[in-house]
C-alpha cells in the first residue's frame, strides 16, 4: 500500500522572487533521522529535490526547490511513451532508489507519489521528496503497477509482450528491486540489440548494392570499347537534342522579328520611321562575343592614334635640331654681347616650342575621340523616337507615384484612418472575436484560445498547447483550467511567476479569473475574456 501523506504533513507551496517550494509541515513531535537531515542539507544529491528545513514554534516545515519542474502526472497526461522511453524511465527510477544507499538513505523514506515526483521536461529527469523522518514506508511494487496500469498511456507500436514480463515480475513473491532492475536491462538490450541487427542488414543491403553496380559495369577490352562508342553516340545525341530544344525555346521566347520578304523595298532614309520597340533593348540582345570584338576594335583604334602621335613626335625631333643648329650659326649669336647667354635663351626657346606642339598633337587626338564617341551617340539616338523616350520616362513616373499613394494608403490603414480622396470614407471592419473565451494581449493581435477544458501556456514546443516565443517564459509555464462555467489559472513552478491583477499567485494552486482580468506570464500581458460572441 502507498505511504499517505496527507495523514503526516500539511501541504503548501510558496515562491519568491526566483523560486517556488513544495512545503510540507508537520509537527515538532515527528522524530527526525538527524543524520539524513544533515546529508539532505549538505550535499546535492542526483535524483532529489534540493532540501532545507526550519522551525517556526511547534511546527517543522520542509522546504523542496520545485522551480521549472512539472509533476509526474501532468507531464503522463500529456506523454504517449514509445517502448524504449518506458523502459527507460523505469530503470532512471530504479537507478535514483539505489544510489540512496551510497549516502545512507533509506529506500522507503522516498516519497512514490505521482503528484510529489516532479519530472524536467525537456530531459525527462526525475526527482523524487526524500523524507527524513522515522516510520516512512513507500511501496514500489504498489507504484510500479500503477504506473502502468493507471498513468502511462502507450503508443501503438509493434511489442513483444514486455509489458507482460515486467508484471509477471512486479506480482512474484520472490520480487526485488535488483531482479527487477535485471529485467529492465535485459528488455533494453534486447532492443539495443534488435537495433544494432537493423543497422547491420542495412550496411548489408548498401554493400551488396554497391558489388551490384560494380559487377553492372561493363568489362574491359573489347565490350568495353564498343560500349563507350555507343555511350559517346548516345551522348552527342542527346546533346544535339538539348542543344535543338534550347534554340527552340530562345526563339519562342524573344521578341517576334517581322522578317521582309525579298520582292518587297526597303524603306529609304526619306520615308517615314517604323517605330521598333526591339531597338529599346537593343544592349540586351547584343552577344557576349560582339561586346568583346567591339570593345578590340576600340582598343586598336586607340593604339593606332598613339602610335602615330608617337611618330610624329619622332619625326618633329630632327626638325627642331636642324632648326636650331642652323639659328646657332648665324650672326645673330656671333654679335651678341653675350653668346652664352644668348645660346641659354634659344635652347628654352626650342625646347617650349617641343612641348606646346606635343600639347597640340595631344589635344587634337583626344578631341577626334570624343567627336567619334559623340557621333555614335547621335546614331544612337537618331535610331529611337523622341516621342518614345517621353513617354516612357512619364510611364515610370506614374508607377513610382502609384506605389507612393500605395505605402500611403497602407500607413493610414494601420493608423486607424482611411481616407478616399473621392470623398467616401471606408470603414474599417471589427476584427472577429473568438467563439471560445480568450486571453487577448494587451500590445498586438496575439489571441489565445481556450477551447477545451486545459490548456498549458509556455516555450516548450511540442508539448505545451499555447507557445509563447521569450526567454522569459517557463518551458511549461501555466495552465488555463476550465470547470464547468468557472476559469482558472495555475502556475506551473515557473521562475518569472503568473500574476492577476499585479498579485503574484502561487505555483500549484487553482487560482479563479473572471471577465476583464488582466493576466501576466513573466512579462507578457493578457486580457482574460469571457465574453463568448454568439
Amino acid at each position: 500500500m502507498l505511504y499517505s501523506l496527507e495523514n503526516d504533513f500539511e501541504v503548501l507551496y510558496e515562491n519568491d522572487s526566483t523560486s517556488n517550494y513544495l512545503i510540507l509541515k508537520t509537527s515538532i513531535d515527528k522524530e527526525i533521522l538527524n543524520y539524513q537531515a544533515q546529508m539532505l542539507l549538505h550535499n546535492k544529491l542526483k535524483g532529489l529535490l534540493n532540501f532545507n528545513m526550519n522551525r517556526i514554534g511547534d511546527e517543522l516545515n520542509c522546504f523542496y526547490n520545485i522551480t521549472s519542474k512539472c509533476t509526474l502526472a501532468a507531464y503522463l497526461s500529456r506523454k504517449s511513451f514509445t517502448r524504449d522511453e518506458f523502459l527507460e524511465t523505469i530503470l532512471n527510477i530504479i537507478n535514483n532508489v539505489y544510489q540512496l544507499k551510497d549516502y545512507l538513505l533509506y529506500d522507503d523514506n522516498i516519497l512514490l507519489d505521482e503528484n510529489f515526483i516532479y519530472v524536467e521536461p525537456d530531459s525527462i529527469s526525475l526527482y523524487f521528496v526524500y523524507l527524513p523522518f522515522r516510520g516512512c514506508k513507500s511501496d514500489i511494487k504498489a507504484f510500479f503497477a500503477k504506473l502502468i496500469f493507471r498513468l502511462v498511456k502507450f503508443e501503438d507500436e509493434y511489442s513483444d509482450n514486455y509489458i507482460q514480463k515486467i508484471l509477471e515480475n512486479i506480482k512474484s513473491d520472490t520480487f526485488s528491486l535488483s531482479s527487477f532492475k535485471s529485467l529492465i536491462e535485459s528488455l533494453l538490450c534486447e532492443s539495443i540489440k534488435s537495433t544494432a541487427k537493423c543497422k547491420e542488414a542495412l550496411k548489408k543491403d548498401e554493400s551488396n548494392d554497391e558489388s551490384n553496380i560494380e559487377n553492372s559495369k561493363i568489362r574491359k577490352d573489347k565490350t568495353f570499347g564498343s560500349w563507350l562508342i555507343s555511350s559517346k553516340t548516345e551522348v552527342e545525341r542527346f546533346n544535339t537534342q538539348k542543344s535543338e530544344k534550347r534554340v527552340s525555346k530562345k526563339i519562342k521566347t524573344e521578341s517576334p522579328i517581322n522578317i521582309m520578304p525579298q520582292n518587297e523595298t526597303k524603306f529609304q532614309k526619306g520615308n517615314f520611321k517604323i517605330p521598333n520597340s526591339n531597338k529599346v533593348n537593343k544592349l540586351d540582345n547584343i552577344s557576349h562575343d560582339q561586346l568583346k570584338t567591339a570593345k578590340g576594335k576600340e582598343s586598336n583604334n586607340k593604339n593606332r592614334t598613339n602610335n602615330m602621335l608617337l611618330l610624329t613626335m619622332i619625326l618633329l625631333q630632327p626638325l627642331l635640331i636642324a632648326s636650331f643648329i642652323l639659328i646657332l650659326n648665324s650672326k645673330l649669336v656671333m654679335l651678341s654681347d653675350n653668346p652664352k647667354t644668348t645660346v641659354i635663351i634659344l635652347i628654352l626657346i626650342f625646347l617650349g616650342i617641343d612641348v606646346l606642339i606635343i600639347r597640340i598633337l595631344n589635344e587634337k587626338v583626344n578631341k577626334d575621340g570624343e567627336l567619334s564617341t559623340l557621333k555614335k551617340d547621335i546614331v544612337e539616338v537618331d535610331n529611337y523616337k523622341p516621342l518614345q523616350i517621353i513617354s516612357s520616362r512619364m510611364k515610370s513616373k506614374e508607377l513610382l507615384v502609384s506605389q507612393e499613394t500605395q505605402n500611403n494608403k497602407l500607413e493610414e490603414v494601420q493608423n486607424g484612418v482611411v481616407e478616399n480622396y473621392s470623398g467616401e470614407t471606408v470603414i474599417i471592419k471589427k476584427p472577429k472575436l473568438s467563439e471560445y473565451p480568450y486571453l487577448k494581449a494587451k500590445e498586438g493581435d496575439e489571441v489565445i484560445q481556450i477551447s477545451k477544458n486545459s490548456i498549458l501556456i509556455g516555450r516548450m514546443r511540442n508539448f505545451v498547447d499555447y507557445t509563447i516565443n521569450s526567454s522569459a517564459i517557463g518551458k511549461i509555464h501555466a495552465e488555463i483550467l476550465q470547470e464547468e462555467d468557472n476559469f482558472y489559472v495555475m502556475d506551473c513552478n515557473s521562475k518569472n511567476g503568473t500574476f492577476i491583477n499585479d498579485h503574484r499567485i502561487l505555483p500549484n494552486t487553482k487560482n479563479s479569473i473572471k471577465n476583464n482580468d488582466t493576466l501576466r506570464f513573466a512579462n507578457r500581458e493578457y486580457i482574460f475574456s469571457n465574453c463568448v460572441e454568439g
